[in-house]
């Protein structure tokens, strides 16, 4: 069953999968053109290598619980 987070993302996947292969099929080099590209790349880098560690190990991504040992922040 997907979540409803899932139907918010899929359609904007969909649309940058869309733009990728609009832009592939006949890149324009321009300069603003490739700046989108190259964001986009690392952009979507980016968020395979989160989801991937969310999905391979959940607990590196989780906030520690411990006290702070300089006291910073304890009342």
């Amino acid at each position: 069953m997907a979540s409803a987070t899932d139907n918010l993302r899929s359609p904007w996947i969909t649309f940058l999968a869309h733009l990728f292969i609009w832009f592939l099929a006949g890149p324009e080099w321009s300069v603003w053109r490739t700046n989108w590209f190259v964001n986009k790349v690392f952009v979507l880098a980016a968020f395979v290598l989160v989801l991937g560690t969310a999905l391979r190990r959940p607990e590196a991504l989780k906030g520690h619980s411990e006290p702070r040992i300089d006291g910073v922040g304890s009342n």
